[in-house]
């Protein structure tokens, strides 16, 4: 699971480049990063934010303010049966 992030991560780098000579909000583009790789870890992580904070190496209580901060959902889907407060699946929301 940790390459198929690793591999996610990678594949951010070949979103289209920035014309930086034109100007760039660093924040929004920031923003952008954190949601997509927080989104990313959920995905691999079946949507058990605990777990994905583990494989982003935070806090799980960290995530779950930024999940909470972006509006971060992953659908409808149902990822496991028993889970916990801090893992309870989320819906992704775009840029």
């Amino acid at each position: 699971m940790v390459m198929k992030l690793q591999e996610e991560l990678e594949s951010l780098s070949e979103v289209a480049t920035l014309d930086v000579e034109s100007g760039v909000n660093f924040y929004d583009e920031v923003r952008h990063f954190e949601i997509e790789l927080i989104k990313r870890a959920l995905i691999v992580m079946g949507g058990r934010q605990t777990k994905a904070a583990k494989l982003l190496q935070m806090n799980a209580t960290t995530l779950n303010a930024k999940i909470k901060c972006y509006n971060i959902r992953l659908g409808h889907e149902t990822y496991s049966n028993s889970k916990s407060r801090s893992d309870s699946n989320v819906g992704v929301v775009s840029r």
